[in-house]
């Protein structure tokens, strides 16, 4: 087992990686989710903001802005 630096001593991940703590080993790698865990992440986080935007405007289907905004106006007045 590989003891390690002194106190105030800078280490490097690839040091980290290689010291021995009892039987077992740190793994410092990082994780690496790729272009497709990307997209699925956001994918994740974005469709729950398109089913609240979807039930938040029934009313908007099948018509003109100008239909939205005379029904706006007279609830309004």
């Amino acid at each position: 087992m590989q003891s390690p630096p002194h106190r105030g001593a800078v280490i490097t991940p690839r040091e980290v990686a290689a010291l021995d703590i009892g039987n077992a080993k740190i793994n410092a790698e990082p994780a690496r989710a790729g272009g497709a865990g990307a997209l699925g992440i956001h994918a994740a986080a974005t469709a729950p903001s398109a089913v609240f935007a979807l039930k938040a405007t029934p009313g908007a289907r099948g018509k003109t802005l100008e239909d939205i905004e005379h029904e706006f106006m007279r609830s309004e007045a």
